[in-house]
């Protein structure tokens, strides 16, 4: 009974396929949208959206009332998955609703399904202690925690808390309400509700968040559950620490059968509906780099039957932690220098990032991550020179002074003609929508929204689930670009490899030989 389905269950496949890297798509359609929705159809489950019930999130406030609505009108189910769940008064706050919530409604499912070590964290207080008195030893409530199938040994044995993490986590962020989902790359904890900016989309779907929580459920059938008396114990067909194999090819079989289409689609069925959503999962420790594929082929992009391309595009790309693995940067140095597409890049300034003024080895993070930007800039620099590619880093100004930054994800906008790069841009807030344009055709017809951030981690080591939302309606494609560049609005261009490089900003030299095998952690 744990873990019982409430939606459509996704059928298994027959056979393991590994997904690697694609290589460059064309398409047999005639429209840059068409080609993409086709490449998408082919190799994702795909969902038909009313665009009208979508809503794109602007700030962390606004994420938490949603999370606190949706478990106060959930009528039938709940389901929370994260990294982990904070313990201060927020957290506490929405605990005490979801209380509540199944008190006084008998129908109503809640699973909770977290990393089980960043869970686990904490001998007072952690993640499993502040769920653990809604357990009551029914199905009702039930908490399962994903343990990565790449930390054992005498690592595990020996490695302290934290640096157990480092090996892989469970990074899926899904919040579903009955037929309605948010998905995200934040956390539930205290920053994240209040002054560490992510990005948010709700979509209401019964379809979509039937798959969403089917595939929260498949996740915690691979899992450990928690229970009232906070035994662990495991919930799947093979337990991971006595058969690590069998748990890995079962996993691999589990999760790849969430990559996988539905039915065949037309380009002439896409184009009867002006919005599509298409869900990637990554869990690259078993093999499967759904993900990772079609991040690549989105950033290359397709040409006609007859060789020749579509019009130039626009890649704007938002990763908190700045870590591209070499397969992404050869695919976005192609697409410049091919495709001539402009590249934009946002990330967190050093005192933006999570890590800034952290203790011990973690407070040099900021600079191990501007010093990977260094060289992507300075690679870029000299390998294309006159690219259009500029970077920027998130330094927030009025209300937002202070805030963080975890967003991450990617626009894709075609037009002919685009307006040259900044060196800044006009001030706005995260709570404050910049003047709309009056030219949609900067609008992005196409956006990744979830929890990877393009770095070793998602791809080698977290699992990770995000949505390719692609879409021709205009009203949705403004939701879109406002959300782009309200971030943008509150970042500053680099300027060159050598500001990044400036004394306060560089790592301890004793470090800078650790730079490579450092990053695969990160």
């Amino acid at each position: 009974k744990m873990w019982r389905r409430t939606g459509t269950a996704v059928g298994a496949s027959s056979s393991i396929v590994h997904h690697a890297p694609y290589g460059c798509r064309a398409m047999h359609t005639s429209t840059l949208v068409g080609s993409t929705s086709l490449m998408l159809s082919q190799q994702c489950a795909a969902f038909p959206i009313n665009p009208q019930r979508v809503r794109v999130l602007a700030t962390p406030g606004e994420f938490y009332n949603e999370l606190l609505q949706g478990v106060s009108e959930a009528k039938d189910r709940v389901v929370l998955s994260a990294l982990y769940l904070g313990t201060d008064g927020h957290e506490q706050r929405l605990i005490e609703h979801i209380h509540k919530a199944s008190k006084t409604r008998k129908s109503l499912q809640v699973k909770f399904l977290f990393d089980q070590m960043r869970a686990l964290r904490g001998s007072k207080t952690n993640s499993a202690k502040l769920v653990q008195p809604l357990l009551d030893g029914s199905d009702r409530v039930q908490l399962a925690l994903f343990h990565t199938p790449s930390l054992h040994g005498l690592y595990k044995r020996f490695a302290p808390p934290r640096w157990n993490e480092i090996m892989g986590v469970n990074h899926l962020k899904v919040f579903a309400f009955d037929d309605t989902l948010i998905l995200s790359g934040a956390n539930l904890s205290e920053s994240y509700f209040t002054n560490r900016q992510d990005r948010y989309i709700l979509i209401q779907d019964r379809a979509l968040a039937d798959y969403y929580c089917d595939l929260a459920h498949a996740v915690a059938t691979l899992s450990y559950s928690y229970d009232a008396q906070g035994h662990v114990k495991s919930l799947g067909k093979y337990d991971l620490n006595e058969q690590p194999e069998k748990w890995k090819e079962n996993a691999l079989q589990t999760l790849h059968s969430f990559t996988l289409p539905k039915r065949a689609y037309t380009a002439q069925d896409l184009a009867r509906e002006s919005t599509w959503v298409f869900p990637t999962v990554q869990l690259g420790s078993i093999g499967l780099r759904h993900d990772e594929g079609i991040t690549q082929q989105l950033m290359l992009p397709p040409h006609r039957d007859d060789g020749s391309h579509f019009q130039r595009q626009t890649l704007d790309l938002s990763s908190a932690y700045f870590n591209l693995t070499p397969q992404y940067q050869d695919a976005l140095r192609t697409s410049m220098s091919k495709h001539h597409t402009q590249l934009r890049i946002i990330t967190a300034s050093p005192k933006a990032n999570g890590f800034y003024e952290a203790e011990g080895l973690s407070r040099h993070i900021p600079a191990l991550y501007t010093e990977l930007e260094a060289q992507f800039l300075q690679s870029v620099t000299t390998e294309l020179p006159g690219s259009d590619m500029a970077i920027f880093e998130y330094q927030p100004t009025g209300p937002a002074t202070g805030w963080t930054y975890h967003a991450k994800g990617l626009w894709l906008t075609s037009h002919p003609n685009h307006p040259s790069l900044p060196t800044t841009l006009a001030p706005t807030t995260p709570t404050t929508p910049p003047t709309p344009t009056t030219n949609h055709h900067n609008d992005p017809y196409l956006t990744l929204v979830g929890s990877p951030n393009f770095g070793y981690r998602s791809v080698y080591r977290d699992l990770e689930s995000q949505v390719a939302v692609v879409s021709t309606d205009p009203t949705l494609q403004r939701q879109l670009g406002a959300e782009r560049d309200r971030l943008f609005a509150q970042a500053l261009r680099v300027a060159s490899v050598t500001q990044l490089r400036q004394a306060d900003r560089r790592l301890p030299w004793h470090l800078r030989g650790l730079i490579s095998p450092l990053a695969s952690f990160l």
